[in-house]
């Protein structure tokens, strides 16, 4: 069973495509994917990194407050509890893209994997490990060699949030991300 999606909590959160397809076929995919993204998920959820390979993703999240939530939703009707309010913007997210990535390449049926995953960051040690993961999974993958290298292409770190100490709300140590950074060169 899932994690279901609590405010003021953190998440990993990913999926891979369907079969051997790719969820991005050219460089404007990952940009169009990012702007969906910003338009569905940023009301509910702050990023703290993230890493999009060619055939999957994963993302690091802080779910909104609870005042946060319910002033981004247009209508609380329907919804049994605050997960909903975050479950269906990743719903919207998902068919968005997919519909318009199956109009570009004319193709049918879904794209991603379902469902996605979720799994809560419940711990300094896993968020620490959940940081490397997002960010080595290129290298893991064989889609590049040099973990330098890698980060440019494909994954990106909010280090204004995690300087600023809202990344997990103080959950992760200073000390542990200052020497993550320093450590990989983010």
């Amino acid at each position: 069973m899932r994690d279901l999606f609590e405010p003021d909590c953190y998440f990993h959160v990913f999926n891979h495509a369907n079969g051997d397809e790719n969820l991005f076929r050219c460089r404007n995919n990952y940009f169009y994917f990012l702007e969906k993204y910003a338009e569905y998920i940023q009301p509910v959820a702050k990023t703290f990194c993230y890493c999009l390979m060619p055939n999957h993703f994963h993302f690091l999240l802080g779910i909104r407050s609870e005042e946060e939530l319910v002033r981004s939703a247009e209508n609380l009707t329907g919804f049994g509890n605050l997960s909903g309010l975050v479950e269906q913007p990743f719903s919207n997210f998902f068919n968005s893209y997919a519909k318009s990535f199956n109009r570009k390449y004319h193709r049918k049926g879904s794209l991603f994997n379902r469902p996605y995953k979720r799994k809560k960051v419940s711990s300094d040690d896993y968020l620490t490990k959940i940081i490397h993961y997002i960010h080595y999974n290129p290298v893991h993958h064989g889609f590049t060699t040099g973990l330098t290298v890698h980060i440019r292409r494909y994954c990106r770190i909010n280090l204004r949030c995690c300087a600023a100490r809202q990344c997990c709300n103080g959950l992760v140590a200073e000390k542990n991300l200052s020497n993550f950074i320093s450590r990989y060169r983010i």
